[in-house]
């Protein structure tokens, strides 16, 4: 099995404000034996949340979540031996041993997992799965020029419904010369009705291309429904997208455009709010 496991790290400045911000994840890939844990690099957003957090704190932390989930800290753990055979076992628990005790300045959420793929695994599968975790759940440790494409977003909503465990389809693929392409990237049924996501990215240098792609868009659902019995509402069309900064007039002017035909939703919030999402499919969780 080729499952990894993983848990996002929030750093919590006061306790009784509960406000949060993610500090980084950690991970363990039984397969290999591996267990690790990946930090922000975006030291500036980290001091913007709280003002009051030094350098030098920053620093400390940092540090010592790199030992804590490292192979070296498993040396000096009184339980060396459980623990070691934890790290080849495939489950939860060398996880859930590793965070237990985490309460103050930091805290874990829940331990997700990306399941065994379907496909084969490449060499450097738990490499480009790091990248994919960063890039949700760290996107703003990129610079802005370069933040991810079209295909970057379908890559990761693939793996946000991996992650819920959830059954999907994919769009077929078009015939060679097709002038209409499926409208959407995934599909999923919940309670007999079908819900189509469809990704993009909207980090474009030129408005032109963000306008030729959404235009693009829109012609393919008047296309699929115009024939199709089966037509895709509104109601049940999710728009995807990297991040929404709404500094630019093209940019309100096309979300209003996709407005018509879905829901706008970032790759950040499809993840947290997944399984709400799907329980009251017509609800809007763009936060903007």
């Amino acid at each position: 099995m080729n499952n990894i496991y993983f848990s996002i790290a929030k750093y919590v400045p006061d306790n009784f404000r509960d406000e949060k911000i993610i500090f980084g994840f950690a991970y363990h890939y039984p397969k290999k034996g591996k267990l690790g844990f990946v930090h922000t690099t975006n030291t500036n957003r980290l001091k913007s949340f709280d003002d009051e957090l030094e350098l030098d704190e920053i620093t400390f932390l940092k540090d010592s979540l790199k030992f804590d989930f490292s192979i070296d800290s498993l040396e000096v753990e009184d339980e060396f031996e459980r623990i070691e055979s934890l790290l080849k076992a495939d489950s939860k628990d060398l996880l859930n041993y590793k965070i237990y005790n985490y309460v103050n300045s930091i805290c874990f959420d829940h331990i997700d997992v990306l399941p065994n793929p379907k496909t084969d695994v490449p060499k450097d599968y738990l490499e480009l799965v790091l990248e994919d975790l960063k890039d949700l759940y760290l996107y703003y440790d990129k610079p802005k020029n370069k933040r991810i494409d079209n295909k970057r977003v379908q890559r990761l909503t693939k793996q946000i419904l991996r992650i819920k465990n959830r059954e999907y389809k994919e769009a077929p693929k078009p015939k060679p010369l097709s002038f209409y392409l499926p409208p959407y990237d995934y599909v999923i049924e919940d309670n007999c009705v079908k819900h189509y996501i469809k990704s993009l990215s909207v980090e474009y240098k030129r408005p032109h291309d963000f306008y030729s792609n959404v235009r693009s868009i829109i012609l393919y659902i008047n296309y699929y429904n115009d024939s199709y019995r089966e037509k895709i509402k509104k109601s049940n069309m999710y728009f995807v997208i990297n991040n929404w900064d709404l500094t630019n007039e093209y940019e309100s002017i096309a979300k209003q455009e996709l407005l018509n035909y879905g829901q706008l939703i970032t790759l950040q919030d499809f993840e947290k709010n997944f399984d709400t999402i799907f329980n009251k499919p017509n609800q809007l969780y763009l936060d903007i």
